[in-house]
């Protein structure tokens, strides 16, 4: 279901007061699309270096927090 979801989807969760989320979503389905935009910033920042291509595991410049 997530995977159907895109990341302006998640931007724009990500500026909504996290209560009002709750509120709209309902208290589990809303603390899990939370934590889902807190988890794709993550991987935005952590994982695709340049933004666009996703760093192998292999690479020296892949940190030990991403693997």
């Amino acid at each position: 279901m997530l995977s159907l979801l895109n990341a302006d989807f998640f931007e724009e969760l990500k500026k909504k007061d996290d209560q009002e989320v709750i509120d709209h979503f309902g208290p589990i389905v809303g603390k899990h699309l939370l934590r889902q935009a807190y988890l794709e910033e993550k991987f935005q920042t952590v994982c695709v270096d340049d933004g666009v291509n996703m760093t192998p595991l292999e690479s020296e410049l892949c940190t030990p927090e991403a693997r």
